[in-house]
């Protein structure tokens, strides 16, 4: 996979402030075991074709206003993102899925569309 950067591992980053995180690099897998706060949006800032919803770990993520991807054509299931919709604290207005294998709408999500059916 040229180009590709294997793995992407931030142990001990908590809490990310401003506008959000925007990943401009092209992973084949995130992990973010000790994150709790993201103040903004969740943003793929380039087109890959590496990273899957198997391989963007968020295992202690609580707070999140929105996801904005476009053209991560690996990634089919949101179902993580759901909590954060059911919740109040991803609108509408800042969710945005473009490009990718699944492309859910909002009241897809909503609606527990969160997966391409099987």
């Amino acid at each position: 996979m040229d180009g590709a950067i294997t793995d992407s591992f931030f142990p001990v980053l908590s809490h990310i402030g401003g506008t959000g995180l925007t990943l401009f690099r092209i992973y084949e897998s995130a992990s973010f075991p000790s994150l709790e706060v993201i103040d903004g949006s969740l943003k793929f800032g380039m087109t890959t074709d590496f990273i899957s919803s198997d391989h963007l770990k968020f295992p202690k993520l609580l707070k999140l206003s929105g996801v904005h991807f476009d053209t991560v054509r690996k990634f089919s299931d949101y179902t993580f993102f759901k909590k954060f919709i059911d919740d109040g604290q991803i609108t509408e207005s800042n969710w945005k899925i473009e490009n990718c294998t699944y492309n859910p709408t909002y009241q897809d999500m909503k609606e527990g569309r969160c997966k391409p059916a099987e």
